[in-house]
């Protein structure tokens, strides 16, 4: 048994939600669809969340890469207690 789900947005708010949704190859009512699976489910997608965190640190290591940036991780700098003043 399927269902349809009216939603109310603004015309821009459905155009940015659709744009982010083909974005990532996807129809908005896909997108819409598994987050309704998931909300009602266990709470967890682990493959799309390693998928979408891979995908998110792959675009902003591009970003980086392009304006001339880079960043290495370093435990010791991130957990660097000294006082700065």
């Amino acid at each position: 048994m399927t269902f349809s789900l009216p939603i109310d947005l603004t015309d821009a708010e459905f155009e940015a939600a659709r744009r982010r949704a083909a974005a990532s190859n996807r129809s908005l009512s896909d997108v819409v669809a598994e987050y309704l699976r998931e909300f009602g489910g266990d709470g967890g997608n682990a493959k799309f969340d390693i998928a979408e965190f891979q995908r998110l640190s792959d675009k902003i290591a591009a970003q980086r890469a392009a304006a001339g940036r880079s960043w290495k991780f370093d435990r010791e700098e991130i957990h660097d207690r000294r006082d700065r003043t």
